[in-house]
C-alpha cells in the first residue's frame, strides 16, 4: 500500500499523446487520484499529456518501445512493476496487455489484473501465432473489459477470448460540470453565417479524414457557406491539403491543429462527421453529442451502437459519399428530425455515459467486484 494506506494503481498505456484512451487514462487518473496512487507507464513515448500527468503527481516511467516483439522491454517492464509494487495493473489495448502479462508473471507480482481493449486497427488482422499466445493469456487478468459490444466481439472472434469472460464497459464523459462554450468562428477568424460541419480526431487512416472531404465538393453546391473545420493532427494532413485543392474546396477547409482542450469549441459546429473505418466507444463523439450537435458516424466500429439511425443520430456507410451528402444536406437544412435527434442524444449522454458512473464501475472492478 502507498502512503496513507491508499492502494497503488498503475496504469499499462502506449503513451500520453492526445487521443481519446490517453485522455481517458488521465482523466481517470485525475479522478481516482484521492483514492489510488496512481502510476502511468508508457511503453512507446511521453506526448503532450505527459506535463499534465507531472503536475498531478503522478509517478510516470516510460519504457521507449521500438517496432517488434522486444524481450527487453518485458524486463523493463517487470522492474516498473517492482518499484511501484502496484496493487492493481490496469493495462489499456491489447499490446501494453501483452507486456503487462509477460511483466506481471516475472515479477511475481499478486497485483489485480485488469485488460480494457479500446479501438482497434485496420483492417483487422490477427496472426495465428497471436491467437496462439492468446489462448495461454487470455486467462491471465482478473477482469476483460470493453469499451464496447463492437470491442468485445472483436476480442471473442478476432482475438480468441471467451465472450463470457469479457465485460462491456463503455467510455464515459463529464456529465456534470457546466459546460464551457468557446466561439470557434472567432477563434479561427470565420464569419457568424458560415456553417461548419466539424470533424474532431487525428488525421490518420483509420480516422479516414478523407470520406467527409470527398463529399464536401457536393454540399458546397447547395450550402456554399459551408466550411469543414478538422481538429486535430496527424500524418494525413498534408493529403488533406492536396485534395482540398484537387477538388477546388482549399477556402471551405480549414485545418485546426490540435486545440486543447477542444471541447469548448464543439457547440460552434453546426454539424459533428465522425467518418472513421474502425472506431469503438469514441470520446468525441460522445461530447458533441451532449453538447447537442447532430451527429453523423460511419456504419463501422462501436459508433452506430452510441448514436443508433434515426434515433440520436444518423449512420451512413463507410466511404459512401452520395449517403453522406444526403446526410449532410438534411442537417444544414435544419430539418426538424435532426433538432430531435440531437436533443435526444444529449439526453442519452447524460443518463447512460457519465464519467463518474464509469470510474465508479472501474473501482468495483478493482476491488474485485463486478463493475457493470
Amino acid at each position: 500500500m502507498g502512503p496513507k494506506n491508499k492502494p497503488k494503481l498503475l496504469f499499462v498505456i502506449h503513451s500520453l499523446v492526445i487521443g481519446g484512451t490517453e485522455n481517458l487514462v488521465y482523466q481517470m487518473s485525475c479522478q481516482l487520484k484521492d483514492k489510488f496512487e496512481i502510476g502511468i507507464c508508457c511503453l512507446d513515448k511521453q506526448g503532450l499529456l505527459w506535463e499534465k500527468c507531472e503536475k498531478q503527481g503522478f509517478r510516470l516511467y516510460n519504457l521507449n518501445r521500438k517496432p517488434g516483439f522486444q524481450p527487453q522491454l518485458v524486463k523493463s517492464l517487470r522492474e516498473v512493476i517492482k518499484e511501484f509494487s502496484p496493487d492493481i495493473v490496469h493495462s489499456h489495448q491489447y499490446t501494453p496487455f501483452f507486456y503487462a502479462s509477460l511483466a506481471k508473471l516475472l515479477s511475481r507480482s499478486k497485483a489485480r489484473f485488469i485488460f480494457t481493449e479500446h479501438g482497434r486497427h485496420f483492417p483487422d488482422v490477427v496472426s495465428w501465432k497471436r491467437k496462439l499466445v492468446n489462448k495461454a493469456f487470455r486467462v491471465l487478468p482478473d477482469v476483460v473489459t470493453g469499451v464496447s459490444q463492437f470491442t468485445k466481439d472483436r476480442l471473442v472472434e478476432n482475438e480468441g477470448f471467451r465472450s463470457d469472460s469479457i465485460q462491456v464497459l463503455y467510455n464515459g464523459i463529464n456529465t456534470e460540470a457546466k459546460n464551457e462554450h468557446l466561439d470557434l468562428r472567432e477563434y479561427l477568424g470565420l464569419s457568424s453565417d458560415q456553417k461548419i460541419i466539424g470533424v474532431l480526431g487525428s488525421l490518420r487512416e483509420v480516422k479516414n479524414p478523407l470520406f467527409v472531404l470527398n463529399s464536401l465538393p457536393t454540399v458546397l453546391e447547395k450550402y456554399p457557406e459551408a466550411i469543414l473545420v478538422y481538429i486535430g493532427d496527424g500524418e494525413l494532413r498534408d493529403e488533406v491539403n492536396s485534395k482540398a485543392k484537387e477538388l477546388g474546396v482549399s477556402s471551405n477547409v480549414k485545418l485546426a491543429g490540435n486545440i486543447v482542450p477542444a471541447t469548448p469549441y464543439l457547440s460552434s459546429f453546426d454539424c459533428f462527421v465522425m467518418g472513421s473505418l474502425s472506431e469503438a466507444c469514441s470520446l468525441a463523439l460522445l461530447e458533441a453529442m451532449f453538447a447537442g450537435v447532430p451527429a453523423i458516424v460511419s456504419d463501422r466500429g462501436g459508433s452506430p451502437e452510441l448514436v443508433v439511425d434515426g434515433k440520436y443520430g444518423q449512420v451512413v456507410e463507410c466511404d459512401n459519399q452520395q449517403e453522406l451528402s444526403i446526410a449532410l444536406k438534411k442537417v444544414l437544412a435544419g430539418d426538424a428530425s435532426i433538432d430531435k435527434m440531437a436533443l435526444a442524444a444529449r439526453k442519452r449522454v447524460k443518463e447512460e455515459f457519465s464519467f463518474i458512473d464509469m470510474c465508479a464501475k472501474y473501482e468495483r472492478l478493482y476491488g474485485g467486484g463486478k463493475g457493470v
